[in-house]
């Protein structure tokens, strides 16, 4: 897998990564501008049928891009000079986290919405319970941002310390980080450079996963 992400062209990886993500809104307006010709107007079950597909799309999309993230670090990390502390520990808690976070999410939004088509008034209990898991989320969902910008800035260290061969500031690679927060235009000038490097990470296999 790793290897397959650090040789892969920066459109590969656009297609792979934001694909799913264009053909979901796509079918989605596609079937609002139908129903709109027909002289009919979307029901909220009609939303709740698009929305089934949303978790998947979530998933998918953020399992690639995780994907790239670990492959980056684990597959570039031996072209890192070794006087840079890399702290891949910390990295892969941190990794792991909004993994498990997104993952549940999705398996929480596509079981609600099914179980939404059952009744049109839930339960009083349902409130508090709502409110309790509310809190929750948020508190999660704040953790899981950090752990995502952490992410961020050690992938982009791997990438700025592998191509210079130095120990670096954290200014020294905030170009990269941006570029990685704003993927979709990022990965056009990122990719090359990953590619870059596992060509010369070829040459040497023993340094290179």
């Amino acid at each position: 897998m790793i290897s397959f992400f650090l040789k892969a062209k920066h459109w590969q990886l656009f297609l792979l990564t934001f694909g799913p993500v264009i053909a979901f809104y796509v079918y989605m307006i596609s079937n609002m501008f139908e129903m709109a010709q027909a002289g009919g107007v979307p029901q909220p079950v009609f939303f709740a049928d698009i929305f089934t597909l949303m978790p998947i799309v979530i998933l998918s999309f953020t399992l690639t891009l995780f994907a790239w993230y670990w492959s980056v670090v684990n597959g570039l990390k031996a072209l890192v000079p070794s006087e840079v502390d890399l702290k891949l520990g910390r990295f892969k808690v941190f990794f792991w986290v909004p993994l498990i976070y997104i993952f549940l999410i999705s398996v929480g939004l596509m079981i609600g919405l099914n179980a939404s088509r059952g009744f049109e008034n839930p339960p009083q209990f349902a409130t508090g319970l709502i409110v309790v898991g509310a809190i929750l989320v948020v508190l999660l969902h704040l953790f899981s941002i950090f752990c995502i910008l952490h992410t961020y800035y050690f992938t982009a260290k791997v990438i700025r310390s592998a191509e210079t061969k130095m120990h670096l500031r954290t200014s020294d690679f905030i170009g990269e980080f941006f570029l990685i927060w704003f993927f979709p235009i990022g990965v056009w000038f990122l990719q090359p450079k990953v590619n870059k490097l596992y060509a010369e990470g070829q040459e040497n296999p023993e340094r290179i996963a």
